[in-house]
């Protein structure tokens, strides 16, 4: 593995949306904020930049990977990195609603209900034949498309909104 850095000091963003896909607002704004604080401390505290190896979604979890030893002594970074990560996992990675892991078509992806639902459109999939986090039970659990989060309260059928918005419309 090269030992440049994915991210670009002057182009932060861009370097997030490189590496997470433009499509991936919600997380690529997390990783945006967090090495733009790095960039803050490092200026502040005259600290080289740290390279970073890798930042990825992996098991629906933001990773960000520092080359070894990148850190020194100084823990601020490694809070900020925490930080983000902890935040990416109840984020949706597409929009930064308040989300959860969801297998969908043998991937998992940390995704809202909205953005489940578009990314099964998108991979014209079928939710009520093929339902999401088909081999999990949880009490959390859309009856209808099998999305495992946040479900609308003061209804007795247990659908995620993105369920109910869908049969309002029809």
């Amino acid at each position: 593995m090269s030992d440049h850095s994915v991210i670009d000091y002057d182009n932060i963003r861009g370097s997030a949306e490189r590496n997470l896909g433009a499509q991936n607002e919600g997380w690529v704004e997390l990783v945006a904020r967090c090495f733009e604080a790095i960039k803050k401390h490092c200026d502040r505290e005259e600290l080289p930049y740290p390279r970073v190896a890798q930042i990825k979604q992996k098991f629906g979890g933001l990773r960000i990977y520092l080359h070894d030893g990148e850190t020194g002594d100084d823990l601020m970074i490694d809070e900020f990195i925490h930080a983000a990560c902890n935040t990416a996992d109840s984020s949706c990675e597409m929009c930064g609603n308040s989300s959860r892991p969801q297998s969908i078509g043998g991937w998992v992806r940390n995704l809202c209900c909205f953005c489940v639902h578009a990314e099964a459109r998108r991979q014209e999939r079928d939710l009520t034949a093929y339902p999401l986090n088909d081999r999990v039970e949880h009490r959390l659990k859309c009856l209808s498309c099998g999305y495992l989060g946040q479900l609308v309260t003061g209804r007795d059928d247990k659908k995620c909104a993105a369920c109910v918005i869908g049969e309002l419309e029809k």
